[in-house]
């Protein structure tokens, strides 16, 4: 019995060693573009592999004309540091081409793994799916990876009187950058973005670009209410779900005020709070259809310096004097803003004059 299990052991390991055996597979080389040249040949480029599993043999460049395939064995090379290979009479200026590289090794057991399949036009430009103002009143762009597998940046473009190159972005599944020179309170600003290769060919920029909400506020002195006035955030394909107003007064921190429609560019805010001194601030929150990613306004915050309109006239005494003339006694609103008093007569108490004014220039008695 002891010897019968000892041989099952045995066996399962040689099952599982011949397993990982034919489960390994060779490192690629890494073909990292395709350039079309002028004359229409193209040119690869690539890093040779670095594979240690046994004596290398040769490289295998395969092509066709759909990425689906079928693929041709296009050439073979048998120096292990060979790094480029021109495809003569490729036309690929008219033609699309796509290449895979494949480095075979004297390995027994091993899988020879092809390279990533690239293409040999420029890289294509990725999606951008939100520009939006964030703290310090920076802009940062949002953006998908781009679907070119060679590509190795991206290039930022803003709208400086014409798409202007801002910045330069590594790394193809780096999706996101802040803009710190730009000036939403000030402008929209507008963006877009290109792709860029190893070999540094930049793609098209997208043509789709996408700009910031600039927000305004429209504040009538000695009135409970302020507009708020912005753009829409129009270059979503599916659109806009809804908008939010979002209030943050008196540095008690943002909060949710209001949801609003999809196309409103205006609101009128009417408080509560209106006191003098008070710090009222607002943005707008753009929210795309499928409530994937939003875009922020710009920040508008001021304090309030509103004129307190006197709450009440109370009169509280009216005496005739000795010498026949008349002393007036009345409560004025001592948290009013209040510059001076006409003070009126009517001697059949429907039509009124002036007869006189007083200021208060140093400061609002209790009694006057």
């Amino acid at each position: 019995m002891k010897q019968l299990l000892q041989q099952r052991i045995i066996l399962i390991l040689l099952l599982l060693a011949v397993s990982r055996a034919f489960a390994q597979s060779t490192t690629p080389p890494f073909l990292y573009c395709a350039t079309t040249d002028i004359n229409g040949d193209v040119t690869l480029l690539w890093e040779p592999s670095g594979e240690a599993c046994g004596p290398f043999i040769e490289y295998h460049v395969f092509a066709a004309t759909n990425l689906a395939g079928p693929y041709s064995l296009l050439a073979t090379l048998t120096g292990v540091g060979t790094d480029t290979y021109i495809h003569v009479g490729a036309d690929g200026a008219v033609t699309t081409w796509y290449y895979y590289i494949e480095a075979v090794y004297d390995c027994p057991g091993y899988t020879m793994t092809p390279s990533d399949t690239l293409d040999n036009i420029d890289p294509v430009a990725p999606e951008i799916t939100s520009v939006t103002v964030i703290t310090g009143g920076q802009v940062r762009i949002n953006w998908e990876p781009g679907p070119s597998p060679e590509t190795t940046s991206y290039i930022i473009y803003r709208d400086i009187g014409g798409f202007t190159p801002i910045d330069t972005v590594y790394g193809r599944f780096t999706t996101t950058v802040v803009d710190g020179t730009a000036a939403p309170a000030e402008q929209v600003e507008t963006y877009t973005i290109a792709a860029r290769d190893s070999c540094g060919n930049v793609g098209p920029f997208n043509e789709n670009s996408h700009h910031t909400i600039k927000l305004d506020v429209d504040w009538t002195i000695c009135t409970d209410t302020i507009t708020l006035l912005w753009n829409l955030y129009d270059t979503w394909p599916d659109g806009i779900e809804h908008q939010e107003i979002w209030i943050n007064d008196d540095g008690s921190g943002a909060v949710l005020y209001d949801i609003i429609a999809s196309f409103a560019t205006s609101y009128v805010y009417s408080g509560p709070e209106f006191d003098d001194g008070f710090i009222n601030a607002f943005y707008v929150k753009a929210v795309r259809a499928d409530g994937s990613t939003f875009s922020d306004s710009n920040t508008r915050g001021f304090e309030v310096n509103n004129n307190q309109p006197s709450a009440y006239n109370v009169i509280r005494n009216a005496t005739v004097n000795l010498n026949n003339t008349i002393s007036l006694e009345f409560f004025p609103d001592v948290n009013a803003n209040i510059s001076e008093y006409t003070v009126q007569r009517s001697e059949d108490g429907s039509s009124y004059l002036n007869i006189g004014n007083t200021n208060f220039l140093g400061g609002i008695p209790l009694i006057y």
